[in-house]
């Protein structure tokens, strides 16, 4: 499927999270889309003409389904970016992009605050198994950053907000430190969302967030997406991989190890619970300041993004 120009760029997040990657159904003139359950679709007659690595192309539900498209349509546009790739879960999106970034002999430098499953990833699966070395490192502090980041590292991955302390980076002074020693620069977003900041405008070269969170934001679907404006810098590819199927050499690819979302779990609008959320904390952190009661205490700090 061809990716579709997003008609209400410049418009509000909110309405963008209501309205991208939604249109009337093309045969039944129905307001919504409906789900596509089919797991093959048909090939042009004519098989010559087929590009079998095109991002454009429905063929087999494993690489990807009209739902699926849809909403990478939306997430990207909540984020400002090209394009995004959505996966069935954030810790599918963080396996997908590691792989397709990392290779043996490769340096890591994450944070010493990170998701478990990153920690796992990293340790446990890319370290032991597969020879990258990887570093831990506090990104609050930015010497610390400075002196962990050197020439020869080939990605660096943070969380900000952290899970699960809340601990802020600052996305564009470490990117422009991964850049001036030749590194990718990849950025959870899933604690800001969106809603609240866009790591792409600070200079982050790849985005993860877990759609399971905030986005979702109702408790009832899971899934991750891996979002870019620079996928032929980095990856290689001059169109996104779908899904990162395209690194079909690779066994545990999300291609080959169904990492797709079920259309059923594509049909979401992004919550405008975490905004409500972000200024209800902003609210209760300067009344407690203000005005402590037993039951909540005088707050000591407030972590806070930076705008988007």
């Amino acid at each position: 499927m061809a990716k579709k120009e997003n008609k209400f760029k410049g418009y509000d997040i909110s309405t963008q999270a209501v309205h991208t990657g939604v249109a009337y159904d093309a045969e039944t003139g129905a307001v919504r889309r409906p789900l596509h359950m089919a797991n093959s679709y048909k090939l042009p007659d004519d098989l010559s003409k087929v590009n079998y690595s095109s991002t454009d192309l429905l063929m087999y539900a494993r690489n990807g389904n009209p739902n699926q498209h849809w909403l990478e349509e939306k997430v990207a546009a909540l984020h400002g970016a090209d394009d995004a790739i959505v996966l069935g879960s954030g810790v599918a999106a963080l396996h997908a992009l590691f792989w397709t970034l990392l290779k043996t002999g490769d340096r890591v430098v994450y944070p010493k605050v990170s998701y478990m499953a990153v920690y796992r990833l990293f340790h446990e699966l890319f370290n032991r198994k597969f020879g990258v070395e990887t570093v831990m490192v506090d990104m609050t502090d930015l010497e610390a950053v400075k002196k962990a980041i050197t020439p020869g590292t080939r990605l660096v991955h943070i969380e900000t907000p952290d899970n699960p302390t809340d601990g802020i980076s600052d996305i564009a002074a470490i990117a422009k430190i991964a850049h001036e020693n030749g590194a990718v620069l990849s950025v959870d977003n899933t604690f800001a969302s969106p809603l609240n900041q866009h790591p792409l405008d600070f200079g982050a070269d790849f985005v993860v967030e877990s759609l399971t969170k905030y986005i979702n934001g109702h408790g009832d679907a899971q899934g991750g997406a891996i979002i870019s404006t620079t996928w032929r810098r980095w990856t290689g590819f001059a169109m996104k991989p779908r899904s990162m199927s395209a690194l079909s050499s690779v066994p545990s690819m999300p291609g080959r190890s169904s990492a797709v979302p079920s259309p059923s779990l594509c049909g979401w609008n992004a919550s405008m619970r975490r905004r409500k959320k972000s200024q209800n904390g902003w609210n209760s952190a300067k009344t407690s300041r203000s005005f402590p009661i037993p039951a909540c205490p005088a707050t000591l700090a407030t972590n806070w993004p930076k705008s988007r």
